[in-house]
């Protein structure tokens, strides 16, 4: 049975960051109460804010040879001060870590739900940079994946993916669902005509909205074919495109070429911890991805009450209801996926009712619900569940 000490390897820590790590300050900062952490973060910006954390270090170098002893280092006194533990969110430091452990003693966490499909690339050429890119990417990420204790994914779907794909063992595999806050992500905090004005949108115009990574696997080169053929049937309609990343610079030409600079707005990043009021304004929210793990833009999107059209997804089916899953569409699919936001725009009923049924089922994944499970993880309590 293991003690209540725990390493947790944060990524980033950044008050402003637009990524979801921010759900992981709240998570900590939660269990916190009832676990003795020892925070260690990758990368920070700014001093962070944990009150029941009082061990926390941010790495300082950068220069790999240096980085590396640093790493060496601070694993150890975190070792020799108690702490067996290690949780590591999305790093493939975890093989460092894990080696670590085989030497000072330990047991390592990984967190990691989402599909590979980027690190496998056209099979072996002899083409050296593809070569390259096999030795730094898919041989990593799988002596990654490898070099864990326990996997931690979000949906029993991803853990068979795992099994299936890269050969773990169902028993090193335990489920955690991903989770939002219901008291930041609350409608009745954001006044919906207020925020229109200050976005310079009128009353008259429908809202779409888009909120992810600007990158082909996250569906950003179906935007401007999904807002031109929506635009066709619902005249009155303005899609916001929160986010950026490689594909930005290929949307806005994109938005040139059929015109679309009345309909579809680049508003660029917004910290997740200002994400909500986009939620609250929205009429409709889009995710066209073409790769997803367990994707939490969708428990945000029904904690706000916005109702969605979006791409299909295995770790989807424990997520929505029978009428949500109406409004899904299998990937690639556009032509599909544009008929139901133009249906979804034009019945105002429907979307109350699917507004309504998504803020009664994410009950199911709110912090609250999920910090318990994340406990008996890494305390070793959670009796054989996987």
């Amino acid at each position: 049975m293991m003690s209540n000490k725990l390493c947790y390897i944060l990524p980033e820590y950044s008050e402003d960051t637009q990524q979801h790590f921010y759900h992981l300050y709240e998570l900590l900062s939660d269990v916190s109460q009832k676990l003795d952490i020892f925070l260690l973060i990758e990368s920070g910006e700014g001093k962070p804010r944990f009150a029941k954390i009082s061990n926390i270090y941010t790495m300082r170098f950068k220069l790999p040879p240096l980085r590396l002893l640093e790493h060496i280092i601070v694993f150890s006194y975190i070792r020799f001060k108690g702490y067996k533990t290690f949780y590591v969110h999305y790093s493939s430091v975890v093989t460092l870590i894990w080696a670590l452990t085989r030497i000072l003693g330990g047991t390592t966490y990984l967190w990691h739900c989402g599909r590979a499909r980027d690190f496998f690339v056209d099979g072996w050429k002899l083409n050296w940079g593809l070569i390259k890119r096999k030795i730094l990417n898919d041989c990593r990420f799988i002596l990654t994946l490898k070099s864990t204790d326990y996997l931690v994914t979000g949906s029993p779907y991803m853990a068979e993916y795992y099994h299936d794909n890269f050969g773990i063992k169902r028993a090193k595999i335990k489920i955690m669902p991903n989770w939002v806050n219901l008291d930041r992500f609350n409608p009745r905090k954001y006044q919906k005509q207020q925020i229109r004005n200050e976005l310079g949108i009128t009353q008259d115009k429908q809202v779409v909205l888009f909120v992810h990574h600007l990158a082909p696997r996250k569906g950003a080169h179906h935007l401007a074919k999904i807002a031109e053929t929506v635009a066709k049937e619902v005249l009155e309609v303005v899609f916001l495109i929160v986010g950026d990343g490689p594909y930005r610079e290929k949307l806005v030409e994109e938005i040139k070429e059929r015109h679309l600079e009345s309909v579809l707005r680049l508003v660029g990043n917004v910290s997740n911890r200002g994400i909500a009021r986009y939620y609250a304004v929205a009429d409709l929210f889009i995710m066209p991805s073409e790769q997803e793990g367990f994707p939490r833009v969708l428990l945000e999107a029904m904690a706000m009450g916005t109702p969605f059209v979006a791409t299909y997804h295995g770790t989807m089916d424990t997520l929505l209801t029978e009428k949500q899953k109406k409004l899904i569409v299998p990937q690639g699919d556009i032509d599909s996926f544009c008929h139901n936001v133009v249906w979804t725009l034009r019945d105002a009923s429907l979307r109350d009712e699917l507004a309504q049924e998504g803020r009664q089922n994410v009950v199911n994944f709110t912090l609250e619900a999920v910090a318990p499970r994340f406990i008996e993880i890494v305390t070793g309590k959670d009796e054989g569940k996987k």
